[in-house]
């Protein structure tokens, strides 16, 4: 029997852990039972083994400070968490990283719900919920700067949170939504390194060539908050300006988003077919293509802004579509040589063979869109 922690336990119950030059003598239970990673975790050895039994063949558990092993160990025992317990907040960062690490539930909740109260509503926590994977700190951080009547960030403030530029216009912004949910940003190299200076004054901002201010503005107003479904009613122009730059940073989620919300303004038009190749929306391109195609009427008439959307080749297309529809209905006439101007024809084009004329330009469009796929990246 060892007695440890004012508590009496069996052999084999106890674990021997290094961490850095400290040695820890710790009940197994807690470790294994209270982790949903178990032994694999924390490389827990199977009691009949040598290692972890004695202070001459310890358990490593290297990258852990002991620091923060032993304000871990302080939550940790007693085992029942309803018991209060006080430490201050460093101690509980200790904690919930280690726990956070650890997939141990019981004691990360413990650790959120004694933080809380020091870092909701504040760029501390803004930072700790992005480290940490709490959702409830980012959001309340987030909201909490956007809505002060009188932002003021401290050095460390904007350290933590990020700085752009765009055009001549300065913007102070959250790095968070850049950095994880664009695929561009998490390896962009514009981006600077750790330490460096860029991005963290007005006088050395980091610089987004090539974006105008109004479409990041536009965008800026979709990406905070995250709450996409507020925006709904967005101008077209607007949810074409964040098309564009979702589009070019790969945050799908916001250019799903765009594309969602402008189906209703450019579904089945010229404009949609420019805005379809542009920004590789599939959809677009065919329904435009089909639209026009299929259009009833003997005559399919192009505004001069139709024209500069989508090209003359497209339009000798269109009409060669057309035309190969009004030879196939003459075919199909019972007595040819009538006049087929004597029958419906609105019906005429109703078959227009979109796919045939259109076909590799349609298959490369696919191709592009399923690149922008929120599915294919996972």
């Amino acid at each position: 029997m060892s007695y440890v922690l004012g508590h009496v336990y069996p052999e084999g119950s106890l674990a021997t852990i290094q961490v850095e030059d400290e040695i820890y003598k710790v009940p197994r239970y807690h470790f294994e039972k209270g982790s949903e990673i178990h032994a694999d975790a924390f490389k827990l050895p199977p009691t009949q083994t040598a290692e972890g039994q004695s202070d001459e063949s310890p358990v490593k558990l290297d990258g852990i400070k002991s620091v923060d092993f032993e304000r871990l160990l302080a939550a940790l025992y007693p085992l029942n968490f309803n018991v209060t317990i006080s430490m201050p907040k460093e101690h509980w960062i200790s904690v919930l990283k280690l726990s956070t690490m650890w997939y141990m539930r019981e004691a990360r909740e413990l650790a959120i719900e004694h933080l809380d109260g020091y870092v909701r509503n504040t760029a501390e926590g803004i930072v700790l919920a992005r480290m940490y994977h709490v959702a409830q700190w980012l959001r309340s951080g987030y909201q909490a700067l956007a809505r002060s009547p009188y932002l003021s960030l401290s050095p460390a403030d904007t350290h933590l949170l990020g700085w752009e530029t765009v055009e001549n216009q300065l913007f102070k912004v959250p790095g968070y939504r850049f950095e994880n949910h664009s695929e561009v940003f998490k390896t962009a190299s514009e981006l600077p390194v750790p330490g460096s200076a860029e991005g963290q004054s007005d006088e050395d901002p980091i610089k987004l060539g090539g974006v105008s201010s109004v479409d990041f503005e536009r965008f800026l107003s979709v990406l905070y908050p995250s709450n996409l479904n507020k925006f709904a009613s967005l101008p077209k122009d607007h949810l074409i300006s964040v098309l564009k730059l979702a589009t070019l940073w790969r945050i799908l989620d916001v250019r799903d988003f765009a594309i969602d919300n402008m189906d209703r303004h450019v579904t089945g038009t010229a404009e949609g077919i420019f805005l379809g190749r542009t920004y590789h929306v599939a959809k677009w391109l065919r329904s435009g293509y089909y639209a026009l195609a299929r259009s009833p009427g003997s005559t399919l008439i192009f505004s001069e802004v139709d024209l500069q959307l989508i090209g003359w080749d497209t339009v000798v297309k269109l009409y060669r579509v057309r035309e190969q529809a009004v030879h196939q209905h003459l075919q199909e006439l019972p007595g040819r040589g009538y006049n087929y101007y004597h029958y419906d024809s609105d019906s005429i084009y109703a078959n227009a063979d979109v796919e045939g004329v259109f076909t590799e330009e349609l298959k490369r469009a696919e191709a592009d869109a399923a690149e922008y796929s929120q599915s294919s990246t996972k």
